[in-house]
C-alpha cells in the first residue's frame, strides 16, 4: 500500500493546478492480482508477467466548479465512473538473451462512461514502457503513451456550443473524435527496508488535434498537462 500527494490540472486542458491525495495498493491472490490504477481499480485475471488481462473501473472528474471564471460558465461535465478492459504484457529482455534485468511492458486500456451522465463517451489508451533496475534497491519505470477519444468524449470536454459562446465569449467549436494526446512519464521507486519504500512520479501529457485546438484549451488553458506526485509505501 502507498499514500502520498500530487499536483494535477484543475480539469483536462487547464493551466491551473490543484493538490490532491494519491494512494496505491496491490494485492496478489493465488490466481489474480488486484491493484489501483490511477483513481480506480483493475483486476488482472492472469497472474503471469507475460500476459495481463481483466476489468478496470476508474473515476473521471469531469469539469465542474473550476477555478477559471470563464470556463466555469460552460455547461458542467459531471463526474462519472468509467469502466472497461485492459490487456498487457511484460517481456524480460533476459528472455531474449540479453544480460539485463530490464523488463519491457505494453498495455492497451479501453474505458467507457458506465453511468452515462458524464462525458458519455470512451477512450482507448496505449502505452509502452520498461522497468530498469538501477541497483538492488532502486527501480526506474519510464513509459510513453497515446490516447484516442470518441466524439461524445471530445464533444463533452472540448466543444463550445452557441449558447456557451453567448455566456463566455469563447468561439463556438465542435470537437470530433480522434487521437487526443501523447505523453511520457517516469516512476522512480527506492526500497528503504524490506517493508518500506518511496516513489516519485512525473507525467507530461500533450493534448493534440481537436482537443488542443479547442478554445477551452487554446484560449483559456494549456495543451501542456503535467502531473507530479510522491508517496511512501509499505509492503506486508
Amino acid at each position: 500500500v502507498g499514500l502520498g500527494a500530487g499536483l494535477s490540472p484543475n480539469y483536462e486542458g487547464s493551466d491551473e493546478y490543484e493538490a490532491m491525495p494519491i494512494g496505491y495498493f496491490r494485492y496478489e491472490g493465488e490466481h489474480v492480482i488486484v491493484q489501483s490504477s490511477g483513481p480506480g481499480v483493475e483486476v488482472d485475471l492472469f497472474k503471469t508477467r507475460q500476459f495481463d488481462f481483466g476489468p478496470i473501473v476508474r473515476y473521471h472528474g469531469g469539469r465542474d466548479d473550476v477555478d477559471d471564471a470563464v470556463v466555469d460558465r460552460l455547461d458542467d461535465v459531471d463526474s462519472t465512473v468509467d469502466g472497461g478492459l485492459f490487456i498487457g504484457s511484460g517481456i524480460p529482455l533476459s528472455a531474449l538473451g540479453m544480460d539485463t534485468d530490464t523488463v519491457m511492458t505494453g498495455k492497451v486500456t479501453y474505458l467507457h462512461d458506465l453511468i452515462d451522465n458524464g462525458h458519455g463517451g470512451f477512450q482507448i489508451k496505449g502505452s509502452l514502457g520498461s522497468r530498469v533496475m538501477l541497483d538492488e534497491k532502486t527501480a526506474l519505470m519510464p513509459s510513453i503513451s497515446t490516447s484516442y477519444a470518441s466524439e461524445d468524449y471530445n464533444d463533452s470536454m472540448f466543444s463550445v456550443s452557441a449558447a456557451e459562446t453567448a455566456r463566455t465569449g469563447l468561439a463556438t467549436y465542435n470537437a470530433d473524435s480522434g487521437f487526443k494526446d501523447v505523453g511520457a512519464s517516469v516512476v522512480g521507486t527506492h526500497q528503504f527496508t524490506n517493508h518500506w519504500s518511496g516513489s516519485v512520479i512525473m507525467n507530461y501529457t500533450r493534448l493534440i488535434n481537436d482537443a488542443a485546438d479547442s478554445p477551452i484549451v487554446d484560449d483559456r488553458g494549456s495543451a501542456n498537462q503535467f502531473f507530479t506526485g510522491a508517496s511512501i509505501n509499505y509492503s506486508f
